[in-house]
């Protein structure tokens, strides 16, 4: 079975133009606070712009305006946790305008709308004010599925909410190995039975408080399973950190908006 190399998801000087990198090394020459310079200077140049209406941005690096903020569709109250986790956070429902991120990211490679996922991420878990986890871990994608996607969403997502919150990704500790069958098709005792055995432990984290990040929870299987490897190897709290709630199997489906533009009914 080949293997894809796992991108360094903390390396992000590589991402960034000539012109930034030089920023952040005139930054880092007057001492502490380089990235907090360099991320002033490139809001003040370059100002956040809504990524759904093109209006100005909430903040530096948030590209939401105050209006399309305001679209966002919160958890419905009394969800159910998937089991194994000792925090559970999916603070939006999987509809317009969360549901037009994901999929943009995930089936369309745009990945702008992994900033904006990450940062509504940092800032929900942030509220919170509990803890942080020592470091952020993702649901790794089987190597076929990564070669033809040539990234993982959750990886994306995760690098933003883990800048925000100033911790770091260990994208590398776990492994699929098993090209499981895609879960938004199949039912809930299924998708169990579909990702049992799918993940093994490569290493240990590089803390033992992890947060394991995904883009989207429906029945909470998969995460679990990732969770259920970490745990066997000594992990003592875990984290479950989603950008949304999808509805189960069976519950209401969506139909497209008057305008094109997906939608809830």
């Amino acid at each position: 079975m080949f293997r894809c190399r796992a991108l360094d998801v903390n390396a992000v000087r590589r991402e960034k133009s000539t012109i930034d990198q030089l920023l952040i090394r005139a930054s880092r020459l007057a001492g502490e606070g380089a990235e907090a310079a360099w991320r002033a200077l490139s809001a003040f140049l370059l100002p956040p712009t809504c990524c759904l209406c093109g209006a100005r941005g909430l903040g530096h690096g948030f590209d939401l305006c105050r209006v399309c903020h305001g679209l966002l569709p919160p958890a419905a109250a009394g969800d159910e946790d998937p089991a194994g986790f000792d925090l559970v956070l999916a603070p939006y429902r999987y509809a317009y305008p969360v549901r037009h991120f994901v999929q943009g990211l995930k089936f369309r490679g745009e990945r702008h709308y992994a900033r904006v996922l990450g940062e509504l991420l940092a800032r929900a878990r942030r509220e919170l004010d509990l803890p942080l986890p020592g470091v952020l871990v993702t649901v790794p994608l089987h190597p076929l599925r990564y070669r033809v996607r040539g990234f993982n969403q959750s990886q994306e997502l995760a690098r933003f909410a883990a800048r925000a919150l100033g911790l770091r990704v260990d994208p590398g500790c776990l492994e699929r190995v098993i090209a499981t069958r895609e879960q938004s098709a199949l039912p809930p005792r299924a998708r169990r039975r579909n990702v049992r055995g799918a993940f093994r432990l490569v290493r240990l984290p590089q803390s033992m408080r992890v947060a394991l990040v995904d883009d989207v929870i429906t029945t909470g299987s998969t995460a679990s399973e990732a969770a259920r490897v970490l745990r066997r190897a000594g992990v003592e709290r875990i984290e479950l950190w989603a950008a949304a709630r999808a509805p189960a199997p069976g519950a209401a489906r969506a139909a497209p908006r008057p305008d094109g533009v997906p939608g809830t009914v």
